[in-house]
Protein backbone atom coordinates (compact mmCIF):
# COMPACT_ATOMS: atom_id res chain seq x y z
CA UNK A 1 0.00 0.00 0.00
CA UNK A 2 2.71 2.47 0.98
CA UNK A 3 4.67 1.61 -2.43
CA UNK A 4 1.32 2.20 -4.64
CA UNK A 5 0.76 5.73 -2.40
CA UNK A 6 4.14 6.35 -3.45
CA UNK A 7 3.79 5.55 -6.97
CA UNK A 8 0.84 7.80 -6.95
CA UNK A 9 2.35 10.72 -5.33
CA UNK A 10 4.98 10.88 -7.23
CA UNK A 11 3.23 10.66 -10.74
CA UNK A 12 1.58 14.25 -9.29
CA UNK A 13 5.27 15.62 -10.29
CA UNK A 14 5.34 14.14 -14.02
CA UNK A 15 5.99 10.76 -14.32
CA UNK A 16 6.75 7.55 -12.32
CA UNK A 17 10.54 7.54 -13.05
CA UNK A 18 13.53 8.86 -10.68
CA UNK A 19 14.03 12.05 -13.10
CA UNK A 20 10.92 13.61 -12.24
CA UNK A 21 12.21 13.75 -8.22
CA UNK A 22 13.85 16.80 -8.86
CA UNK A 23 11.10 18.67 -10.14
CA UNK A 24 9.85 18.37 -5.99
CA UNK A 25 10.75 21.78 -4.68
CA UNK A 26 8.85 21.25 -1.82
CA UNK A 27 10.25 19.08 0.93
CA UNK A 28 7.17 18.58 2.82
CA UNK A 29 6.13 16.73 -0.56
CA UNK A 30 9.88 14.55 -0.62
CA UNK A 31 9.68 14.16 3.10
CA UNK A 32 6.04 12.24 2.26
CA UNK A 33 7.43 10.32 -0.43
CA UNK A 34 10.77 9.25 1.65
CA UNK A 35 8.39 8.36 4.51
CA UNK A 36 6.11 6.08 2.28
CA UNK A 37 9.27 4.21 0.89
CA UNK A 38 10.77 3.62 4.39
CA UNK A 39 7.28 2.26 5.93
CA UNK A 40 6.93 0.28 2.64
CA UNK A 41 10.93 -1.19 3.18
CA UNK A 42 10.93 -2.19 7.30
CA UNK A 43 7.33 -3.92 6.34
CA UNK A 44 9.15 -5.72 3.42
CA UNK A 45 12.18 -6.62 5.93
CA UNK A 46 10.09 -7.54 8.72
CA UNK A 47 11.76 -5.04 10.93
CA UNK A 48 10.05 -4.07 13.97
CA UNK A 49 6.80 -3.79 14.70
CA UNK A 50 6.29 -5.39 11.71
CA UNK A 51 8.78 -8.91 12.74
CA UNK A 52 6.05 -11.22 13.82
CA UNK A 53 5.65 -12.07 9.94
CA UNK A 54 8.99 -13.40 9.03
CA UNK A 55 8.88 -16.41 11.89
CA UNK A 56 5.34 -17.15 10.88
CA UNK A 57 6.53 -17.71 7.45
CA UNK A 58 8.46 -21.32 8.23
CA UNK A 59 5.19 -22.78 7.55
CA UNK A 60 5.76 -23.08 4.18
CA UNK A 61 7.75 -26.12 2.45
CA UNK A 62 11.59 -25.83 3.55
CA UNK A 63 12.52 -25.45 -0.05
CA UNK A 64 9.98 -22.40 -0.51
CA UNK A 65 11.76 -20.98 2.71
CA UNK A 66 15.30 -21.23 1.45
CA UNK A 67 14.19 -18.90 -1.48
CA UNK A 68 12.16 -16.36 0.27
CA UNK A 69 14.09 -15.76 3.32
CA UNK A 70 17.29 -15.58 2.04
CA UNK A 71 17.52 -14.04 -1.40
CA UNK A 72 14.25 -12.71 -2.57
CA UNK A 73 10.92 -11.74 -0.42
CA UNK A 74 12.79 -9.93 2.18
CA UNK A 75 15.99 -8.05 -0.06
CA UNK A 76 13.09 -6.88 -2.04
CA UNK A 77 13.16 -3.77 1.19
CA UNK A 78 16.36 -3.69 1.35
CA UNK A 79 16.60 -3.24 -2.47
CA UNK A 80 14.40 -0.04 -2.55
CA UNK A 81 16.28 1.68 0.27
CA UNK A 82 19.50 1.37 -1.88
CA UNK A 83 18.07 2.52 -5.03
CA UNK A 84 16.58 5.74 -2.84
CA UNK A 85 19.90 6.08 -1.15
CA UNK A 86 20.35 9.76 -2.69
CA UNK A 87 16.91 10.83 -0.58
CA UNK A 88 17.63 8.48 2.80
CA UNK A 89 21.43 9.05 3.20
CA UNK A 90 22.28 9.07 7.11
CA UNK A 91 19.10 7.81 8.64
CA UNK A 92 19.01 7.39 12.20
CA UNK A 93 15.99 6.15 12.22
CA UNK A 94 16.64 3.02 10.39
CA UNK A 95 19.55 3.01 12.98
CA UNK A 96 17.22 2.59 15.69
CA UNK A 97 14.83 0.56 14.10
CA UNK A 98 17.94 -2.14 13.18
CA UNK A 99 19.50 -1.85 16.17
CA UNK A 100 15.71 -2.95 17.82
CA UNK A 101 14.79 -5.39 15.74
CA UNK A 102 19.08 -7.26 15.86
CA UNK A 103 18.38 -6.91 19.58
CA UNK A 104 14.84 -8.69 19.86
CA UNK A 105 15.45 -11.12 17.20
CA UNK A 106 18.94 -12.15 18.74
CA UNK A 107 17.49 -12.97 22.58
CA UNK A 108 14.71 -14.86 20.83
CA UNK A 109 16.55 -17.09 19.01
CA UNK A 110 18.63 -18.38 22.02
CA UNK A 111 15.22 -19.47 23.73
CA UNK A 112 13.40 -21.02 20.31
CA UNK A 113 13.25 -24.70 20.08
CA UNK A 114 11.77 -25.20 16.38
CA UNK A 115 14.90 -25.52 13.83
CA UNK A 116 13.22 -23.17 10.99
CA UNK A 117 12.32 -21.42 13.69
CA UNK A 118 15.61 -20.27 14.83
CA UNK A 119 16.91 -19.72 11.16
CA UNK A 120 14.39 -17.50 10.65
CA UNK A 121 14.86 -15.34 13.52
CA UNK A 122 18.85 -15.73 12.37
CA UNK A 123 17.30 -14.10 9.22
CA UNK A 124 15.24 -11.49 11.23
CA UNK A 125 18.88 -10.98 12.95
CA UNK A 126 21.28 -10.38 9.86
CA UNK A 127 18.31 -7.98 8.07
CA UNK A 128 18.58 -5.64 11.01
CA UNK A 129 22.44 -5.60 10.46
CA UNK A 130 21.61 -4.59 7.24
CA UNK A 131 19.18 -1.95 7.72
CA UNK A 132 21.39 -0.69 10.46
CA UNK A 133 24.19 -0.37 7.59
CA UNK A 134 22.10 1.28 5.44
CA UNK A 135 21.19 3.67 8.32
CA UNK A 136 25.20 4.31 8.61
CA UNK A 137 25.03 5.54 4.85
CA UNK A 138 27.12 2.47 3.75
CA UNK A 139 25.15 0.98 0.91
CA UNK A 140 27.68 -0.67 -0.79
CA UNK A 141 28.38 -3.03 2.46
CA UNK A 142 24.54 -3.49 2.92
CA UNK A 143 24.65 -4.77 -0.85
CA UNK A 144 27.48 -6.88 -0.26
CA UNK A 145 25.92 -8.75 3.43
CA UNK A 146 22.76 -8.75 1.36
CA UNK A 147 24.65 -11.44 -1.33
CA UNK A 148 26.69 -13.25 1.72
CA UNK A 149 23.75 -13.77 3.29
CA UNK A 150 21.75 -15.16 0.61
CA UNK A 151 24.11 -17.71 0.08
CA UNK A 152 25.23 -19.64 3.51
CA UNK A 153 21.25 -18.72 4.80
CA UNK A 154 19.69 -20.71 1.30
CA UNK A 155 22.23 -23.59 2.36
CA UNK A 156 20.90 -23.40 5.99
CA UNK A 157 17.44 -23.92 4.99
CA UNK A 158 17.89 -26.91 2.24
CA UNK A 159 20.15 -28.28 4.98
CA UNK A 160 17.54 -28.02 7.59
CA UNK A 161 14.59 -29.33 5.40
CA UNK A 162 17.00 -32.73 4.46
CA UNK A 163 17.04 -32.82 8.62
CA UNK A 164 13.33 -32.79 9.14
CA UNK A 165 12.63 -35.20 6.22
CA UNK A 166 15.01 -37.76 7.52
CA UNK A 167 13.11 -37.56 11.34
CA UNK A 168 9.65 -37.67 9.88
CA UNK A 169 8.66 -34.11 9.67
CA UNK A 170 10.45 -33.16 12.71
CA UNK A 171 11.18 -29.72 13.59
CA UNK A 172 11.52 -29.45 17.19
CA UNK A 173 15.23 -29.55 18.58
CA UNK A 174 14.57 -31.27 21.76
CA UNK A 175 14.06 -34.47 19.29
CA UNK A 176 16.84 -33.89 17.21
CA UNK A 177 20.41 -35.70 17.97
CA UNK A 178 23.40 -37.03 17.02
CA UNK A 179 22.62 -36.02 13.10
CA UNK A 180 26.29 -35.91 12.21
CA UNK A 181 26.38 -39.70 12.41
CA UNK A 182 23.03 -40.24 10.38
CA UNK A 183 24.09 -37.18 7.91
CA UNK A 184 27.17 -36.72 7.81
CA UNK A 185 27.56 -34.55 4.75
CA UNK A 186 24.72 -32.07 5.26
CA UNK A 187 25.68 -31.82 8.57
CA UNK A 188 29.21 -31.13 7.94
CA UNK A 189 27.70 -28.34 5.23
CA UNK A 190 25.34 -27.02 8.15
CA UNK A 191 28.22 -26.53 10.23
CA UNK A 192 30.52 -24.73 7.76
CA UNK A 193 27.35 -22.55 7.44
CA UNK A 194 26.66 -21.66 11.00
CA UNK A 195 30.58 -20.61 11.44
CA UNK A 196 30.06 -18.90 8.00
CA UNK A 197 27.02 -16.84 9.80
CA UNK A 198 29.25 -16.30 12.78
CA UNK A 199 32.16 -14.08 10.74
CA UNK A 200 34.53 -17.35 10.98
CA UNK A 201 37.75 -15.84 9.10
CA UNK A 202 38.07 -16.43 5.71
CA UNK A 203 34.55 -17.43 4.93
CA UNK A 204 32.08 -15.25 3.20
CA UNK A 205 30.69 -13.69 6.27
CA UNK A 206 33.63 -12.89 7.73
CA UNK A 207 34.32 -10.65 4.43
CA UNK A 208 30.91 -8.13 5.12
CA UNK A 209 30.34 -8.74 8.82
CA UNK A 210 33.87 -8.06 10.12
CA UNK A 211 34.07 -4.37 7.96
CA UNK A 212 30.50 -3.74 8.82
CA UNK A 213 31.54 -4.11 12.60
CA UNK A 214 34.91 -2.64 12.09
CA UNK A 215 33.43 0.79 10.60
CA UNK A 216 30.53 0.92 12.86
CA UNK A 217 33.53 1.06 15.90
CA UNK A 218 35.17 3.81 13.97
CA UNK A 219 32.19 5.75 13.23
CA UNK A 220 30.53 8.51 15.20
CA UNK A 221 28.07 6.17 17.21
CA UNK A 222 27.75 6.60 21.17
CA UNK A 223 28.69 4.22 23.85
CA UNK A 224 25.19 2.54 24.29
CA UNK A 225 24.41 2.04 20.85
CA UNK A 226 28.46 0.17 19.96
CA UNK A 227 27.03 -2.45 23.50
CA UNK A 228 24.13 -2.90 22.11
CA UNK A 229 25.30 -4.11 18.52
CA UNK A 230 28.07 -6.30 20.45
CA UNK A 231 25.74 -7.60 22.38
CA UNK A 232 23.85 -8.62 19.71
CA UNK A 233 26.39 -10.33 17.66
CA UNK A 234 27.28 -11.92 21.13
CA UNK A 235 23.69 -13.08 20.67
CA UNK A 236 25.07 -14.84 16.87
CA UNK A 237 26.89 -16.75 17.93
CA UNK A 238 25.24 -18.12 20.78
CA UNK A 239 22.13 -19.07 19.31
CA UNK A 240 24.43 -20.94 16.90
CA UNK A 241 26.10 -22.64 19.40
CA UNK A 242 22.92 -23.94 21.22
CA UNK A 243 21.28 -25.26 18.01
CA UNK A 244 24.68 -26.77 16.84
CA UNK A 245 25.33 -28.31 19.91
CA UNK A 246 21.40 -29.74 20.54
CA UNK A 247 20.84 -31.35 16.97
CA UNK A 248 24.99 -32.69 16.70
CA UNK A 249 25.86 -33.59 19.60
CA UNK A 250 23.11 -34.14 22.57
CA UNK A 251 19.38 -32.89 23.11
CA UNK A 252 16.20 -33.96 24.89
CA UNK A 253 13.89 -37.04 24.04
CA UNK A 254 15.77 -38.29 21.43
CA UNK A 255 13.96 -40.45 18.20
CA UNK A 256 15.58 -42.29 15.46
CA UNK A 257 16.15 -41.44 11.80
CA UNK A 258 13.26 -42.68 10.41
CA UNK A 259 15.01 -42.10 6.49
CA UNK A 260 18.20 -41.41 5.82
CA UNK A 261 18.44 -39.39 2.28
CA UNK A 262 20.80 -36.29 1.52
CA UNK A 263 21.60 -37.71 -2.36
CA UNK A 264 19.11 -35.78 -4.26
CA UNK A 265 19.82 -32.34 -3.14
CA UNK A 266 23.73 -32.50 -2.26
CA UNK A 267 24.59 -31.03 -6.03
CA UNK A 268 23.14 -27.59 -5.67
CA UNK A 269 24.16 -27.46 -2.15
CA UNK A 270 28.16 -28.54 -3.18
CA UNK A 271 27.63 -25.15 -5.25
CA UNK A 272 26.08 -23.10 -2.40
CA UNK A 273 29.20 -24.34 0.13
CA UNK A 274 31.51 -23.42 -2.63
CA UNK A 275 30.43 -19.67 -2.68
CA UNK A 276 29.73 -19.63 0.78
CA UNK A 277 33.66 -20.34 0.86
CA UNK A 278 34.81 -18.20 -1.56
CA UNK A 279 32.07 -15.64 -2.68
CA UNK A 280 33.18 -13.18 0.06
CA UNK A 281 36.32 -12.97 -0.93
CA UNK A 282 36.18 -12.61 -4.23
CA UNK A 283 33.50 -9.80 -4.03
CA UNK A 284 35.31 -8.11 -1.77
CA UNK A 285 38.55 -7.91 -3.58
CA UNK A 286 37.00 -7.00 -6.96
CA UNK A 287 33.60 -5.13 -6.70
CA UNK A 288 33.46 -3.30 -3.05
CA UNK A 289 35.46 -0.15 -2.34
CA UNK A 290 38.70 -0.34 -0.57
CA UNK A 291 38.29 0.46 3.30
CA UNK A 292 41.20 1.21 5.51
CA UNK A 293 39.88 0.59 9.03
CA UNK A 294 42.64 1.36 12.32
CA UNK A 295 41.17 -0.08 15.44
CA UNK A 296 42.53 0.61 19.03
CA UNK A 297 43.98 -2.10 21.26
CA UNK A 298 40.43 -2.61 23.02
CA UNK A 299 38.57 -3.28 20.14
CA UNK A 300 40.87 -5.87 18.90
CA UNK A 301 40.87 -7.66 22.43
CA UNK A 302 37.13 -7.37 23.05
CA UNK A 303 36.60 -10.29 20.47
CA UNK A 304 38.34 -12.48 22.90
CA UNK A 305 36.71 -10.83 25.82
CA UNK A 306 32.82 -11.50 23.68
CA UNK A 307 34.34 -15.30 23.30
CA UNK A 308 34.64 -15.79 26.90
CA UNK A 309 31.04 -13.86 27.76
CA UNK A 310 29.51 -16.27 25.02
CA UNK A 311 30.42 -19.75 26.72
CA UNK A 312 29.67 -18.12 30.11
CA UNK A 313 25.94 -16.67 28.95
CA UNK A 314 25.40 -20.25 27.30
CA UNK A 315 26.17 -22.49 30.22
CA UNK A 316 24.70 -20.24 32.65
CA UNK A 317 21.60 -18.68 31.20
CA UNK A 318 21.18 -20.06 27.47
CA UNK A 319 20.59 -23.85 28.76
CA UNK A 320 17.53 -23.48 30.50
CA UNK A 321 16.08 -22.65 27.09
CA UNK A 322 15.62 -26.15 26.24
CA UNK A 323 12.31 -27.34 27.91
CA UNK A 324 12.15 -30.90 28.24
CA UNK A 325 9.36 -33.62 27.35
CA UNK A 326 6.20 -32.78 29.77
CA UNK A 327 7.26 -29.24 30.79
CA UNK A 328 5.90 -26.22 30.60
CA UNK A 329 7.62 -23.11 29.19
CA UNK A 330 8.55 -20.62 32.03
CA UNK A 331 7.93 -16.65 31.55
CA UNK A 332 11.13 -15.97 30.79
CA UNK A 333 11.36 -17.99 27.87
CA UNK A 334 7.60 -17.92 26.62
CA UNK A 335 8.59 -14.12 26.40
CA UNK A 336 11.44 -14.34 24.20
CA UNK A 337 10.51 -17.29 21.94
CA UNK A 338 7.54 -14.78 20.93
CA UNK A 339 9.68 -11.70 19.90
CA UNK A 340 8.46 -10.01 22.79
CA UNK A 341 5.21 -10.69 22.63
CA UNK A 342 5.02 -9.21 18.93
CA UNK A 343 2.62 -11.74 17.46
CA UNK A 344 -0.04 -10.42 20.29
CA UNK A 345 0.52 -7.14 18.65
CA UNK A 346 -0.03 -8.23 15.22
CA UNK A 347 -2.95 -10.10 16.65
CA UNK A 348 -4.86 -7.08 18.17
CA UNK A 349 -3.60 -4.05 16.36
CA UNK A 350 -3.14 -5.27 12.82
CA UNK A 351 -5.73 -8.12 12.02
CA UNK A 352 -8.61 -5.89 12.77
CA UNK A 353 -7.79 -3.65 10.23
CA UNK A 354 -7.62 -6.38 8.00
CA UNK A 355 -11.08 -7.38 9.22
CA UNK A 356 -12.27 -3.94 8.61
CA UNK A 357 -10.72 -4.20 5.07
CA UNK A 358 -12.69 -7.02 4.66
CA UNK A 359 -16.18 -5.92 5.59
CA UNK A 360 -15.57 -2.90 3.44
CA UNK A 361 -15.05 -5.06 0.75
CA UNK A 362 -17.70 -7.18 1.07
CA UNK A 363 -20.77 -4.39 1.76
CA UNK A 364 -19.09 -1.70 -0.33
CA UNK A 365 -16.71 -2.86 -3.39
CA UNK A 366 -19.30 -6.01 -3.74
CA UNK A 367 -22.30 -4.63 -2.26
CA UNK A 368 -23.91 -1.33 -2.81
CA UNK A 369 -21.27 -0.05 -5.21
CA UNK A 370 -21.81 -2.87 -7.25
CA UNK A 371 -25.64 -2.70 -7.44
CA UNK A 372 -25.47 1.02 -7.81
CA UNK A 373 -22.72 0.80 -10.91
CA UNK A 374 -22.46 -0.30 -14.19
CA UNK A 375 -23.35 -4.17 -13.36
CA UNK A 376 -26.35 -3.39 -11.26
CA UNK A 377 -27.44 -1.06 -14.50
CA UNK A 378 -26.82 -4.01 -16.22
CA UNK A 379 -28.92 -6.75 -13.72
CA UNK A 380 -31.76 -4.49 -14.36
CA UNK A 381 -31.90 -4.40 -17.88
CA UNK A 382 -31.57 -8.11 -18.29
CA UNK A 383 -34.49 -7.99 -15.88
CA UNK A 384 -36.29 -5.42 -17.97
CA UNK A 385 -35.62 -7.58 -21.40
CA UNK A 386 -36.48 -10.89 -19.62
CA UNK A 387 -40.12 -9.18 -18.55
CA UNK A 388 -40.24 -7.65 -21.80
CA UNK A 389 -39.62 -11.14 -23.52
CA UNK A 390 -42.76 -12.72 -21.43
CA UNK A 391 -45.06 -9.89 -21.95
CA UNK A 392 -44.14 -10.69 -25.95
CA UNK A 393 -44.82 -13.96 -25.45
CA UNK A 394 -47.85 -14.14 -23.63
CA UNK A 395 -49.61 -11.57 -26.17
CA UNK A 396 -48.59 -13.97 -28.87
CA UNK A 397 -50.71 -16.86 -26.54
CA UNK A 398 -54.00 -14.34 -26.51
CA UNK A 399 -53.47 -13.63 -30.02
CA UNK A 400 -53.51 -17.20 -30.87
CA UNK A 401 -56.17 -17.73 -28.07
CA UNK A 402 -58.56 -14.89 -29.87
CA UNK A 403 -58.04 -16.15 -33.19
CA UNK A 404 -59.32 -19.86 -32.49
CA UNK A 405 -61.99 -18.55 -29.99
CA UNK A 406 -63.43 -16.38 -33.09
CA UNK A 407 -63.11 -18.86 -35.57
CA UNK A 408 -65.07 -21.44 -33.29
CA UNK A 409 -67.86 -18.45 -33.34
CA UNK A 410 -67.99 -18.14 -36.84
CA UNK A 411 -67.87 -21.95 -37.23
CA UNK A 412 -70.52 -22.40 -34.66
CA UNK A 413 -72.73 -19.68 -36.70
CA UNK A 414 -72.81 -20.93 -39.90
Amino acid sequence: MAILLSIAWLFNFGGWNFFYLQFIMNKEDLFYLVVLMVLAAITKRAQIPFSAWLPAAIAAPTPVSSLVHSSTLVTAGVYLLIRFRFLIYINRFLLYIGVLTILIAGASANFECDLKKIIALSTLRQLGLIVIVIGLGLRDLSFFHLITHAIFKSLLFLCAGVFIHSYGEIQDIRFISSLIKGLPVSSFYFIICSIALCGFPFLSGFYSKDLILELFMIGRINLGFWLLVCIATIFTLSYSIRLSWLIFMGGGAKKNLLLIEEEGIIIPMRFLLALSLYAGCWISLFLTPLYIVFLPSFFKLFILISLAAVLVIYFQVIKVAVVKEGEAAGKPVEFFSSIWFLPYLTRFVFFPLLSTGSLLLKYLDQGWTEKLSGRGRLGLINRGVVFSSVFNFVGLKFYLLRFFFVLFIFWFLV
